[in-house]
């Protein structure tokens, strides 16, 4: 049985879109569309969920971000860490994951991704600032630095992945 979901700030970016950090197998940034079902609302399936490690990265960019929104740069596709990335234009920006398709031998986009608006990039970058100055695990989390390619170096590195998880993760590598 899955962990039950822990959240402790939610911000929201525009239209359906919120930016929710919660802990749900740890603590994580998640960026994801809201669809309504009578007078309930709940989480669809377009969006995607940020490590600290990737907010951060995010945050290291921001510049560039705000330089392209502004349209006083060229478009930016950046890294952010394990395999998601951020495309970025004058229009607005995506955040996806990369998945290695064996048969074509090739990383192809996955349907993990969320479409942000202009608005909507330069909210969650403004929330992000705010959770690094407000929200404690936040202001207080020790980057690693290295560049995370793929998931297994994630897993297996030392400064990312304490012991205790790295054990744990193991089954899967």
């Amino acid at each position: 049985m899955p962990p039950a979901e822990t959240c402790y700030e939610q911000f929201h970016l525009g239209s359906d879109t919120f930016l929710r950090y919660q802990e749900f197998y740890g603590k994580k940034f998640d960026v994801r569309e809201w669809t309504s079902a009578g007078s309930r609302r709940y989480p669809s399936k377009n969006g995607i969920a940020l490590s600290m490690e990737q907010a951060l990265r995010l945050l290291w960019i921001e510049d560039k971000v705000l330089d392209t929104l502004n349209n006083t740069s060229e478009p930016i596709s950046e890294h952010i860490g394990a395999n998601s990335y951020i495309d970025v234009n004058q229009n607005g920006s995506e955040i996806y994951r990369m998945n290695y398709c064996s048969n074509l031998g090739k990383s192809l986009k996955s349907h993990v991704r969320i479409e942000l608006s202009n608005g909507q990039t330069r909210n969650i970058l403004a929330y992000l600032n705010y959770c690094r100055d407000h929200v404690d695990d936040f202001s207080n989390y020790e980057s690693c630095m290295e560049s995370h390619n793929n998931q297994i170096s994630y897993l297996t590195c030392a400064n990312c992945m304490p012991e205790e998880h790295r054990q744990n993760s193991e089954l899967y590598l």
